[in-house]
């Protein structure tokens, strides 16, 4: 039954129970081979294309199973509702009608796009479920005490823990969510570090990759991954040990300076012991009657 808590607040409201016995009913209609699970083919022959599938499909086994499906038909729902002009994204308007102000619409808005898909919307009501579990005491926020009891341990809490207060908000939740859901997706060989070579993969070039590079190790773990994201979406920009160094090399390099240098090394090096006496013969020199000057020696 828990499969009907669309919000996850641990109770089923009669509203969730009705919309979950509807989807239930589509479910079933659309297993053609009633194997308890639907297949991209019998997504296609439903909706007649794709779309949606893989934001429905959460673990990515390629199939949705029934809790999948409730997931998705109850956020898809309540984003139609939402979408007053059925432009098929969420303005920031349409957001504030629904809940009365802007807050967590940035945090849905994952490619900062300024409107909200209906996948970025499936995937910031599903992530906010998971928020609301781990919510233990309902107040809102999550603390290190209930990510503990969530996850094991509290790796990856201060990444997400953007302002430091000690608890993490649902905006915190979901943006690092979306962070680390992206991180994991250009992970090719699951080592929990991105390389150079799946940076590129991800993005075409190597900027930016040791400004996330926090200790100049190499490599980016998730903590590092997160945070840069992070940063960039509040309009920072991270700076990895190594972007450090090369500020530094370029503050101490003064063209000018160089130029002085490299004047003096190719200059002829006089002996110590030799006499400037370009010097000492305008110091010792004279004029005669006519104005002509007589230098000391021939």
């Amino acid at each position: 039954m828990t499969r009907y808590d669309a919000n996850g607040d641990g109770d089923i409201s009669p509203e969730e129970f009705l919309e979950g016995q509807l989807s239930k009913k589509d479910f079933t209609k659309t297993d053609a081979d009633g194997d308890g699970k639907l297949s991209r083919e019998e997504w296609i022959a439903k909706f007649g294309d794709d779309k949606m599938f893989d934001a429905y499909d959460v673990d990515g086994d390629g199939t949705i199973s029934p809790d999948e499906w409730l997931q998705g038909e109850s956020a898809r729902k309540a984003f139609e509702k939402m979408d007053c002009d059925n432009d098929a994204k969420l303005s920031r308007t349409e957001w504030i009608m629904k809940y009365g102000n802007d807050d967590m619409f940035d945090a849905y808005d994952a490619n900062g796009d300024g409107a909200i898909s209906p996948e970025e919307f499936l995937a910031g009501q599903r992530t906010m479920k998971e928020f609301n579990k781990a919510d233990s005491n309902k107040d809102g926020k999550m603390s290190r005490h209930e990510w503990i009891e969530q996850f094991g341990d509290d790796t990856l809490f201060d990444a997400y823990d953007r302002d430091g207060d000690g608890v993490i908000s649902p905006e915190e939740w979901l943006k690092g969510e979306t962070a680390r859901k992206a991180f994991e997706s250009m992970d090719r060989d699951h080592d929990s570090k991105l390389s150079r070579t799946e940076w590129i993969m991800k993005y075409g070039n190597d900027d930016m990759f040791d400004a996330y590079d926090l200790n100049g190790d190499g490599t980016i773990d998730p903590e590092e991954f997160i945070k840069g994201q992070l940063m960039q979406r509040e309009g920072q920009v991270p700076h990895g040990q190594r972007t450090h160094e090369r500020d530094d090399q370029e503050k101490s390099f003064h063209p000018a300076k160089v130029d002085k240098k490299k004047k003096q090394d190719e200059a002829p090096k006089r002996s110590k012991r030799e006499p400037n006496w370009s010097r000492y013969m305008k110091k010792y020199s004279w004029q005669t009657d006519i104005g002509r000057g007589t230098s000391l020696y021939p």
